[in-house]
């Protein structure tokens, strides 16, 4: 599943996200650079998916499993 699926496969909300992780333990999540802005991510799997300088302002998170998640927002030189 490329990035822009796993996407429009997170806009459906937790419950389908999680269905999709349990499925596919193994699939690299790279959510980097998506807008997920006032997004309900509340209880979705987001473990040792890429989050890098996501936009991520106003979004509901409570619950998240957020273990191992990359959310750098700034590269180091």
């Amino acid at each position: 599943m490329d990035d822009k699926e796993q996407l429009a496969l997170l806009k459906q909300g937790p419950l389908a996200w999680n269905e999709w992780r349990a499925l596919n333990p193994n699939a690299k999540v790279d959510l980097s650079l998506v807008d997920l802005t006032s997004a309900n991510l509340a209880d979705a799997n987001l473990s040792d998916a890429n989050l890098a300088f996501a936009k991520l302002s106003g979004t509901q998170l409570l619950g998240a499993n957020l273990a191992n998640a990359n959310l750098s927002c700034s590269s180091r030189t």
